[in-house]
């Protein structure tokens, strides 16, 4: 009964497929190129920052240094106009900093406020040149601020005080270390538990093969580059992609190789007090793996048609 069932279902469905294709035929060859393009990797010298028109805001860099200033100089509403209008209300919103409330504004004010103006450095994120990371060091650690391009000018677009303060380089020795072990062991400290069901199901399957061992030494293997990654930031969340590109590798061998890290913040009840913690985020390694293009367009919000272009007329 079940060979059957199996058999009238693939022929029911090569009928299907013989009746549409003949009509689909351009659609689907249309298709399958759109699909190719969004899968290829851009070129390194492909990414850009567009200039923004208005004072104050030309570059990710200059709103984040005209940010500093007003945060220094305790000018809140100054400080509302480096970011768009669509996100200023958000500023006033209350949050959690140290188990005290405070509005937002108030929280990322007193981290830019930490801020060296002259100690930033511009990453270019994607080809449409539309999205930026500014990156800062300061004695709480590296930090990565996210400006997004709209209505022809840049604007800080987080409204949360964790991403101004977050550690972009907490844990990274530690997890660093633990890759270089190749020890399935020491990596599972550095995984999240929710992420890990489908090797948890392998464990066991062949003596002496540990699932674990076999993923450190895939990462060991994408780490192992000569040149230096460059990072790229969610637009969403606390995942860094460090993109490792080796020319000399073989034919067999990948040239484009990614390691996904997210940055967790963890809590010390004992210090009443949180802390960052990098682990792999293995979802989002794998799925750059998979489909590296289409993945960087998602995460980096590669699409021109996305931003802004002009004020709306309210209609």
């Amino acid at each position: 009964m079940l060979r059957t069932w199996i058999t009238l279902g693939a022929a029911a469905l090569a009928m299907m497929i013989g009746l549409t294709m003949p009509v689909q035929a351009d659609e689907t060859r249309l298709m399958t190129n759109v699909m190719e393009d969004e899968e290829k990797l851009p070129a390194a010298d492909a990414l850009k920052i567009v200039a923004g028109t208005a004072d104050g805001h030309k570059s990710p860099t200059e709103v984040l240094t005209a940010g500093i200033k007003a945060a220094k100089d305790g000018k809140m509403d100054v400080l509302k106009t480096c970011f768009n209008k669509d996100s200023q209300e958000a500023l006033d919103y209350d949050s959690y900093y140290k188990d005290k409330q405070a509005k937002n504004i108030d929280i990322i004010a007193m981290h830019l406020a930490t801020f060296d103006p002259a100690k930033l450095t511009e990453l270019a994120q994607n080809t449409c040149g539309k999205y930026a990371v500014v990156m800062t060091q300061t004695a709480a650690g590296t930090h990565l601020i996210r400006a997004i391009w709209h209505t022809k000018n840049w604007y800080l677009k987080d409204t949360s005080g964790e991403d101004f303060i977050r550690d972009y380089n907490a844990g990274l020795k530690e997890l660093r270390e633990a890759v270089d072990s190749v020890s399935g062991e020491k990596l599972k400290d550095r995984l999240d538990q929710y992420e890990t069901d489908a090797l948890d199901l392998l464990v066991g399957v062949q003596d002496g093969v540990d699932p674990y061992d076999l993923l450190a030494k895939r990462l060991k293997k994408i780490t192992t580059s000569e040149a230096k990654p460059r990072v790229f930031l969610s637009t969403w969340g606390w995942e860094l992609a460090m993109w490792f590109n080796n020319p000399k590798a073989g034919e067999k061998e990948s040239k484009d190789n990614f390691l996904v890290v997210k940055f967790v913040q963890e809590y010390d009840y004992k210090k009443n007090e949180s802390f960052t913690v990098a682990k792999v985020a293995l979802n989002s390694t794998a799925q750059f793996h998979k489909r590296p293009g289409n993945k960087f367009k998602e995460w980096t919000w590669d699409w021109d048609y996305y931003y802004v272009a002009e004020e709306s007329d309210g209609k």
